[in-house]
C-alpha cells in the first residue's frame, strides 16, 4: 500500500487497491471503505472487495453516521476498533450489508450471521471514514492481531486522504 500511495494513484484507484490488499492479506471476504462528510454527517461508500453484485446500487450511498456508529460502543470495542458480535436478524437496518457467511464457522469464536467489524479511520482526532469487514475466510472471529493489522491498513489509507486533502495528490 505504501508503494502505492507513491504512484500517485487516483484516490478511488488507491482506495480499491487498500480494500482489495485488506482482503487478500488479511482473509476477509468482504470489506467495504467509507468515507466520512461531517458536514452532512454521512459515510459515503467509496471502494469494495465481495460485493460486485450490489456495488452498482450502493455505490456512494450516504449512509446515517447513526447507522454506523451507534455499535461504536465501550461494549464492543477491540483495540481501536469495534467488533459487533451478538447482532440479530431484528437489529438490522436499512443500511446494513448482509452477506451470508459461508458454512466455515467453527466453534464458539465462529464467526456469525450477522456480526459486524468496524475499523474507524482518523486522522489526529478527526474521523475521516471507516473500513467494514466481513465474513473471514477462516469463518472465526479475527484475531486481536488481526483487528491491529486492520488498524494499520487504515493507517494507510488516512495517509491517502491527508495527502490528499493537502493537494499534494492530483487531482481525481
Amino acid at each position: 500500500i505504501s508503494n502505492e500511495l507513491k504512484r500517485h494513484l487516483n484516490l478511488d484507484t488507491l482506495f480499491q487497491s487498500i480494500v482489495s490488499a485488506v482482503s487478500r492479506s488479511l482473509g476477509f471476504d468482504v470489506v467495504l471503505l467509507s468515507l466520512y462528510d461531517s458536514e452532512r454527517d454521512v459515510f459515503v461508500r467509496r471502494a469494495q472487495r465481495g460485493l460486485d453484485r450490489r456495488w452498482e446500487e450502493i455505490q456512494g450511498e450516504e449512509v446515517p453516521a447513526s447507522e454506523i456508529t451507534k455499535y461504536w460502543t465501550d461494549r464492543n470495542v477491540v483495540s481501536k476498533s469495534y467488533l459487533v458480535r451478538d447482532r440479530t436478524q431484528k437489529e438490522l437496518g436499512r443500511y446494513d450489508i448482509v452477506v451470508p457467511p459461508p458454512s466455515r464457522r467453527r466453534g464458539a469464536d465462529g464467526w456469525r450471521p450477522y456480526e459486524i467489524l468496524w475499523i474507524p479511520l482518523h486522522s489526529e482526532e478527526k474521523l475521516v471514514g471507516c473500513f467494514s469487514v466481513d465474513n473471514p475466510r477462516n469463518g472465526q472471529a479475527p484475531s486481536l492481531e488481526t483487528i491491529q493489522a486492520l488498524e494499520i491498513f487504515a493507517n494507510q489509507a488516512v495517509a491517502a486522504i491527508d495527502l490528499r486533502q493537502s493537494r499534494r495528490w492530483p487531482a481525481q
